[in-house]
């Protein structure tokens, strides 16, 4: 395709100058390098090239004025971040001497000293000085005594440490300039763009360098709105000569009706799109589509949440990109590094952090001594420590590294040489270069005072050394990102003087990152060019795309700076600009940029947020468009909607091409164009789709399936009554009966749910850890007890249980880290008062006597010693069909009753939700009373053959505040009921059947409902129940057993 070239009015009033003064220096002002050399590249590649032109801005005018004395007074310029990590020093300093009353700090002050520092900047680009500024100039004069407070300790500062900031510069700039003496070192013609908006300060310097010599360079004009800082709109005076294009009377886009007559190209139009990834890929697919050379196209955004989107997909399509503002450094390796750093060490050094940035493929792990520690070795090995989270715990990688290696030591290789006892070596090594890796790590990030406080120069220097070390480095972009993020971050701290908290430094590092970009350029040969739509006027390529036209970005809010009010702007400079100025301002810069604008123009917005699911409205720009388009200014939304044809979405539309593989699938599905059966295709290319396709299908049928749970099982390898190998526990039945697919992923396929410690700052202990440790607690307690033969008493054993609670709880702590204080002792009162409750229940108990406490049977000879009672081997539990399965467990107490009968406990420390006294076995769920009283008798008949072994009661002790102390008894009933539940449950073992159940009562805390889909299998399962198959009658059976 051939390239088109054409000249907006900005660039023709360049070349004019370069024309009428080609060999003098021409020096021409613009915001940024940047986009000066845009707008010079642009001038060459229309005109053929320039002499002696070059870009500065006000800034870099300035430093030539007062470089030299600078560098005399030793005097350091300040970037714009450097000199808000200055303002955050004396707005601490003063917050913690007391001195501010209006601007107290409260919790995190980021934000406030962001908005501050702001402030600051506009006042002194309008040469306000502290001494000048006036309390009575704000709405309150506490707050204008703290800006004056504010901006006097900053200038302070800059004064004692020998820097200026940009304000600063100009300022000094403007004195040397104003001294008689200086002479100007040349004739050069200063160039001024008509719309650029300068400070005052800016203003000056550049009226007192250019003197007689500045040429103010017109742009198009706006006609219908006002430009910054003008009274009164543009007008067109009627010569302006017809337009070739549609582009050409953009112009008039606030002006529709006095606009010129409709072209009626192809040159401006818009489109709406679903979601803004797919906004961005129909650029793309237009750009690909109609031939586009990629240096020809500029995207200009409104936002930007558009650069990762372009970023992304321009990578993955091979397609060649330039960001005039650079990518995000979390886009990058070590700005992912440094994020996972932050979270780790704000989350108190969790390990699942630590686990998830060692398997990102983005650290650098050591390898020594020809052991290689991968990713995923690294991972497991801090998933497999049970560290969970604290700075100490990390010496369980140690810990490891030795058992490991000590078991080596007693391991033998198998007689075919299978090398375990290499194996383990190496693990053992892996384990030990990875406490030395995270060692290292931790001894350099400095611990907070006993104030909780830190040095940020120390903890700066120490991160931006960790992300230097431990940073892998992938591509070009990533050596480049890490380069800046160590220098931003030591700069940071260089400043800081004071110590802050390690929450404050951590906000500030993220600060730092959210800030940070990458990669920035300017346009490219043979790269399509992405910016802001501000910087549009400086381009002059003949393909534009305008990204991000939704109302909720543009043109934005006009609310008020939020520290500067309007009326208080305008009382202390009138060149102060208003913040409800913002949202016009905007409006002018994009319809200065649209005006600009030769060649061909596509403008779009995401008519739907796929996050929030909700419709977006296109902007009030779309809508001017539209009436330009229509010469019609009455037309409303109602109209532009109506127009906006096909939203484009996951596939391309009107024979544009595909960007990726997924594309061409969705396209030709939906228009048919797959040879043969589409379906068919897929099934044959993806196996997981069509194993998919293959369970949804049989799912549709009337019949239970494998994809349901139904099974083809081996032999009798799950029946307990054929496979005399498979020994139950109660817990393992219950399951069965809650629900048997969870049985099936548990106990068939072993699937078991990751065993990680998960760290939340509102918890401690989980409901199995803190019932572990009562349940050891009442069994030591008790067991301490009745040996000495004592009656239980409030008064008299309080202290030793709350001591024993102790000892407890310290061992625990030190497996198990608490996220804090605080919660620690709520925690630690709370099983406190369990205490109390418990032995103000036993207190209460006075018909029976306890006498065996965790009685094992089926746990094997060394579980009876330590318990003093109980059962080596399984019992046998006799069915009333004559079937026996075997059963183990552990009975965590036996009573002995005054009529010589026995009562059996099984303590619960939640709620007594479920435990109804109408429930004898509900529905299979509830068996333990039932068959610990039949083992306790067979216990109770060999430790004590000449007595009464009958258990009359068999139930649950609640000894909590959930539970209010309650017991629940359960009177020996009919062996028949039990019998009859366990019969159609073994039933459903033997016949493979493992559908999910349909009451969804143990859905809440079940480990497996992502995997079972939960609502589908629920209605699955009710929808297979009610029919006829003969499988899944047992389970009808079993849900009639109360």
């Amino acid at each position: 395709m051939e390239r088109v070239v054409l000249l907006n009015k900005l660039l023709l009033a360049l070349k004019n100058a370069c024309n009428k003064n080609p060999l003098r220096e021409k020096v021409l002002i613009v915001p940024s390098y940047g986009t000066g050399r845009m707008l010079c590249a642009g001038l060459a590649r229309a005109d053929g090239g320039w002499i002696n032109l070059h870009p500065e801005t006000t800034t870099g005018l300035a430093q030539q004025v007062a470089g030299e004395y600078l560098a005399e007074k030793n005097i350091t310029l300040l970037t714009g971040p450097l000199a808000f990590t200055v303002i955050e020093e004396v707005f601490g300093e003063l917050d913690e001497k007391g001195a501010l009353t209006y601007f107290t700090r409260r919790g995190n002050s980021t934000g406030l000293v962001k908005a501050i520092a702001s402030s600051i900047f506009a006042m002194r680009n309008c040469c306000i000085k502290s001494d000048k500024l006036n309390a009575d100039s704000f709405v309150s004069t506490a707050k204008g005594c703290d800006m004056i407070a504010l901006l006097k300790a900053y200038e302070r500062y800059l004064d004692e440490h020998r820097y200026i900031d940009s304000p600063g510069l100009l300022t000094q700039a403007l004195n040397i300039l104003s001294d008689a003496d200086f002479a100007p070192v040349s004739e050069a013609l200063y160039l001024l763009p008509s719309f650029l908006q300068l400070y005052p300060l800016e203003e000056q310097v550049v009226k007192a360098m250019a003197g007689d010599n500045l040429l103010v360079l017109e742009a198009d004009p706006v006609y219908g709105l006002n430009r910054p800082g003008a009274k009164s709109p543009d007008y067109a005076d009627g010569s302006q000569s017809k337009p070739a294009s549609e582009t050409g009377r953009l112009p008039w886009l606030y002006s529709v009706d006095y606009s010129p007559e409709p072209v009626g190209d192809d040159s401006l139009s818009y489109f709406q799109a679903y979601g803004i990834t797919n906004e961005v890929k129909e650029v793309l697919r237009r750009v690909l589509g109609e031939g586009m050379p990629l240096d020809n196209v500029t995207v200009g955004y409104t936002s930007g949440d558009y650069i990762p989107v372009f970023y992304s997909l321009a990578k993955r399509t091979g397609l060649d990109l330039t960001v005039e503002e650079g990518i995000p450094g979390t886009l990058t390796s070590p700005g992912r590094v440094l994020d996972g750093l932050i979270d780790w060490i704000k989350i108190n050094f969790s390990s699942g952090i630590l686990k998830d940035l060692l398997l990102s493929g983005d650290v650098r792990l050591p390898s020594e001594d020809d052991v290689f520690l991968s990713p995923l070795a690294a991972s497991r090995l801090v998933r497999g420590c049970g560290i969970g989270w604290g700075r100490e715990r990390y010496a369980l990688l140690d810990n490891l590294a030795e058992s490991l290696k000590e078991r080596a030591e007693l391991e033998v290789d198998a007689d075919d040489g299978d090398g375990r006892r290499e194996k383990i070596l190496r693990k053992s090594e892996q384990a030990r270069q990875l406490f030395k890796f995270i060692s290292q790590m931790l001894n350099q990030l400095p611990l907070p005072g006993s104030d909780g406080k830190i040095a940020y120069r120390e903890f700066t220097s120490s991160l931006s050394d960790i992300l230097a070390r431990i940073t892998r480095i992938k591509e070009e972009i990533d050596a480049a990102a890490l380069q800046g993020l160590v220098i931003n971050i030591n700069q940071s701290g260089q400043l800081a003087t004071l110590e802050i908290t390690l929450d404050e430094a951590l906000e500030r590092v993220e600060k730092l990152l959210a800030d940070f970009r990458v990669g920035a350029s300017g346009p490219q040969p043979g790269c399509m060019h992405l910016t802001g739509y501000a910087n549009l006027v400086w381009s002059n390529r003949p393909y534009t795309f305008i990204v991000g036209l939704d109302a909720n970005t543009f043109p934005g809010n006009g609310r008020q700076d939020p520290v500067l009010l309007d009326e208080e702007r305008l009382s202390i400079h009138p060149d102060l600009p208003p913040g409800t100025n913002r949202l016009g301002e905007n409006q002018y810069y994009m319809a200065l940029a649209l005006a600009s604008r030769r060649g061909k123009v596509v403008t779009s917005f995401s008519s739907f947020d796929v996050v929030e699911n909700r419709a977006v409205y296109p902007s009030s720009v779309l809508l001017q468009i539209h009436r330009l388009l229509h010469r019609d200014s009455s037309l409303d939304y109602s109209h532009l909607i109506n127009s906006l044809g096909r939203t484009s979405g996951y596939c391309p539309q009107d024979g544009k091409p595909y960007l990726d593989e997924l594309e061409w699938w969705i396209g030709k599905a939906l228009t048919g164009a797959v040879q043969g059966d589409g379906l068919v295709a897929v099934r044959d290319c993806y196996k997981n789709i069509d194993l998919g396709l293959a369970a949804m299908e049989a799912r549709q049928s009337g019949e239970p399936t494998e994809y349901d749970g139904v099974i083809d099982v081996c032999g009798a390898d799950l029946d307990p009554i054929n496979n005399k190998e498979l020994v139950l526990s109660c817990s393992r039945i219950e399951k069965l009966a809650g629900c048997p697919f969870a049985y099936f992923m548990r106990h068939v396929l072993y699937i078991l749910p990751p065993d990680d410690i998960e760290y939340d700052p509102g918890h401690w202990l989980d409901a199995l850890e803190r019932g572990a440790l009562l349940h050891q607690l009442f069994c030591d307690f008790m067991r301490r007890v009745t040996s000495a033969g004592e009656k239980l008493s409030l008064l008299k054993h309080k202290k030793m249980m709350m001591e024993m609670a102790d000892e407890l709880v310290l061992d625990l702590r030190k497996r198990i880290p608490p996220p804090g204080e605080v919660v620690f002792d709520q925690e630690v009162n709370d099983i406190y008062r369990c205490c109390e409750l418990f032995l103000v229940g036993e207190e209460a108990e006075k018909d029976c006597t306890p006498v065996y406490f965790e009685v094992p049977f089926g746990m094997g000879r060394d579980a009876v010693v330590e318990a003093g009672c109980g059962l080596a081997d399984p019992v046998e539990i006799k069915l009333a069909d004559g079937n026996v399965f075997r059963l183990r467990g552990k009975i965590d107490r036996i009573d002995l009753n005054k009529d010589g009968t026995y009562s059996v406990w099984d303590y619960k420390t939640g709620g007594t939700y479920g435990y109804s006294d109408n429930q004898y076995l509900h529905r299979g769920r509830q068996v333990q009373h039932a068959l610990y009283a039949i083992a306790a008798e067979q216990i109770l008949s060999q430790a004590a053959p000449e007595d009464s072994h009958r258990v009359k009661i068999s139930g649950y002790y609640f000894p909590t505040e959930k539970g209010e102390g309650q017991r629940v008894r359960r009177v020996r009933a009919d062996h028949a009921k039990l019998s009859e539940a366990l019969s159609y449950l073994f039933d459903l073992l033997a016949g493979g059947t493992f559908v999910a159940a349909e009451d969804g009562d143990k859905c809440m805390f079940c480990d497996y409902d992502l995997v079972c889909d939960q609502p589908g299998a629920l209605a699955r399962a009710k929808e297979l129940v009610k029919g006829d198959s003969a499988c899944l009658e047992p389970w009808r059976r079993l849900m009639e057993i109360d």
